[in-house]
């Protein structure tokens, strides 16, 4: 992958090549085809990221260009939740869903919905047992 800055545009897969852009990365050098700024939603730059694969993916997982490139943006979204690094607002805004859509995903994907510690658990259980 390739990392450099598009300046408030947005681009759409390329035709002649199997790439996807995800919003929230950066497009490799002369893969942008098509733009339009509808994506312009926060004060800094929407950034893409472009990853390429073959056709044998898309057949393996019987997914169009598309709902592979939906699948991605949804997956990395994920990911970054289970590891901690967003919260599920984020993550959910990531991947274009709701909220609640956000959470269900997690659900499929059998990742915990809610991320505490054992001693968290266990404070919160002893606090529960108080307010009996």
């Amino acid at each position: 992958m390739t990392w450099r800055d598009v300046t408030g545009f947005r681009a759409r897969r390329i035709l002649s090549s199997q790439r996807i852009t995800v919003p929230g990365a950066a497009l490799e050098s002369g893969s942008v085809v098509a733009m339009d700024g509808a994506l312009k939603r926060m004060a800094g730059m929407t950034r893409y990221l472009t990853i390429d694969y073959d056709d044998e993916v898309l057949l393996a997982l019987g997914m169009t260009p598309d709902e592979f490139a939906k699948e991605a943006k949804t997956l990395v979204a994920v990911k970054l939740y289970e590891m901690g690094r967003l919260s599920t607002g984020a993550a959910a805004e990531l991947a274009n869903l709701s909220k609640p859509l956000f959470l269900n995903r997690l659900v499929a994907y059998s990742v915990d919905t809610f991320n505490i510690s054992e001693d968290e658990l266990r404070s919160d259980v002893a606090s529960a047992r108080r307010h009996l």
